[in-house]
């Protein structure tokens, strides 16, 4: 996700909340499905029992449960992503790489806890599929959340052209390039 360093002339960048949390709700309840089938077919393909690591402790770990806690992540990274957007420059850059290190994050862990190494990768791959879901939805539900809003007219005069259309008139200081005539 990119957002042009600079504001068009005479337009100041504007975040549109609402569309904004609309499009995080909906990566909620997708993040959430994503995590519910995964398991669903971690169980059925794979035949690799509940996982039962969260932090270091036993804990009955269901799909259920998984999902409630996908679709969470999915509105906690809402709240960030628009939080960078209002404040920081270049907020798409910053929240790739805090989901980035979020989601390895999240990943080693599960590596690392030990026990059955097959339920680790499989589930360290759900994270990771959870993970890259909730991010690029994100960034394309920010791409559509950010308005432009005009805060002073363009003072180059503007001119008319064959076809009707208005439009400010060409700096005469700026050199074009042009086509050597044929």
């Amino acid at each position: 996700m990119s957002y042009r360093a600079d504001t068009p002339y005479g337009t100041k960048r504007r975040v549109d909340p609402v569309r904004l949390w609309a499009g995080g709700l909906a990566t909620a309840l997708v993040a959430g499905g994503v995590a519910f089938v995964g398991v669903m077919v971690i169980h059925a393909v794979f035949r690799v029992p509940g996982f039962r690591r969260v932090g270091g402790e036993d804990y009955p770990f269901d799909k259920l449960s998984l999902a409630i806690t996908a679709a969470v992540v999915a509105l906690l990274a809402t709240a960030l992503l628009h939080l960078l957007m209002v404040s920081t420059p270049r907020a798409g850059t910053f929240f790739a790489w805090i989901m980035g290190i979020f989601v390895v994050a999240v990943i080693v862990q599960e590596l690392l806890s030990g026990g059955n190494w097959l339920s680790n990768v499989l589930f360290s791959a759900l994270y990771l599929v959870i993970g890259v879901a909730i991010a690029s939805l994100l960034a394309g539900v920010a791409r559509t959340a950010v308005k432009y809003v005009a805060t002073e007219p363009d003072p180059r005069p503007l001119e008319e052209n064959p076809r009707g259309v208005t439009r400010p008139a060409p700096d005469p200081n700026e050199q074009t390039r042009r086509l050597p005539p044929v």
